[in-house]
Parts: C-alpha cells; sequence; structure tokens
C-alpha cells in the first residue's frame, strides 16, 4: 500500500508541475520580500522552524508569481523538514539578487550533491519512504529558477548543514 500513495504523489507532482508550466501565466510585477515572507508564515503553520532576513524592505520582481512561489516552497520546506531548521536570507546586489537558504541538517553526500538536480533522485540519508519526498521538488526547482534566468547552488556547511544559494538577475523576463 505504501508503494502505491507513493506512486500516486510522484504522478500528483508530476502533473501538478507540468499544469504549472503549461498555463502560460504572464510575468508580473511583484514583492519578492512579501513572497518569501509568506512562505516563511506557510512553514511557521506546519511546525517547522523558519527564519527570514531581507536587507531591502520591498523588492518589485518580474515574473511568474506562482512558479517562483513554487521554487521557493520546495526549497524552504526541504530545509526546515530535513534540516531541521531553516533560514532564509535575501540580499539585493547591483545586479543580481541573492537568495540564501541555510539548515542545520547533516548536509547531502558528495554523490547526492552531484545528482540531487535530477529528477526522482532521492538521497540516500535524507529521503526513503519513511520521510516521503519524491525526488522531484529541487528539480522543478531548479528549472522553474532557470526558466528567469536564475541560478541554484547548492554546498554543505564546513560544520553541520546544507546552503542553497539562488540568484536572480536584477533585469529579468521583460
Amino acid at each position: 500500500m505504501a508503494d502505491i500513495n507513493e506512486m500516486e504523489l510522484m504522478i500528483r507532482e508530476t502533473l501538478d508541475y507540468f499544469r504549472d508550466i503549461n498555463n502560460e501565466e504572464k510575468p508580473q510585477r511583484f514583492d519578492l520580500v512579501a513572497l518569501l515572507s509568506s512562505l516563511k508564515e506557510d512553514a511557521l503553520e506546519l511546525n517547522y522552524e523558519v527564519s527570514f532576513n531581507s536587507d531591502c524592505p520591498k523588492l518589485v520582481y518580474y515574473g511568474s508569481v506562482n512558479l517562483l512561489k513554487r521554487a521557493f516552497s520546495n526549497l524552504i520546506n526541504n530545509a526546515a523538514h530535513y534540516g531541521v531548521k531553516a533560514a532564509i536570507q535575501l540580499q539585493c546586489l547591483p545586479k543580481q539578487i541573492e537568495i540564501t537558504i541555510t539548515d542545520q541538517g547533516p548536509g547531502l553526500s558528495t554523490t547526492d550533491l552531484e545528482h540531487v538536480f535530477l529528477p526522482f533522485y532521492r538521497g540516500e540519508n535524507s529521503r526513503s519512504r519513511n520521510t516521503g519526498g519524491t525526488g522531484l521538488g529541487l528539480t522543478i526547482a531548479q528549472e522553474i529558477l532557470q526558466m528567469h534566468q536564475g541560478n541554484i547552488v547548492l554546498s554543505n556547511l564546513m560544520e553541520r548543514g546544507l546552503k542553497v544559494i539562488v540568484t536572480l538577475p536584477i533585469k529579468p523576463l521583460q
């Protein structure tokens, strides 16, 4: 029965992803700081421990708000779920926006870091039938960020935890 539930979850997430990608949502202006703040609040409602800091009080960004919401939701919830405690930091740099998400979990093995963006890939220690996950969250996040001319890099922190750095250009889709 667990295998059937896992398969249903994979199918549902895959269909949701393609529905989001193909809905042809027109890019729009929205406050990226407000979006990340609301995702932090959503994570807190799920009893995750999450903090958010930004060096700019408001940041009007032009892009697909629903797709970016999905990408950042995947990243924040992964950090909070698998890394115990998540911290989100937004920095406005001269030519780009940098969003850093760190956690205090075990990090990823070298092999996992090399393969984690592959569809349906689940790391050795962090994802199992017991902890859930379909192996699509990071794949989806990466694709959405690339659609916005952005980039995502994962690395282990020196002592403990994982660091996700997302960069988005100041002048995205127009």
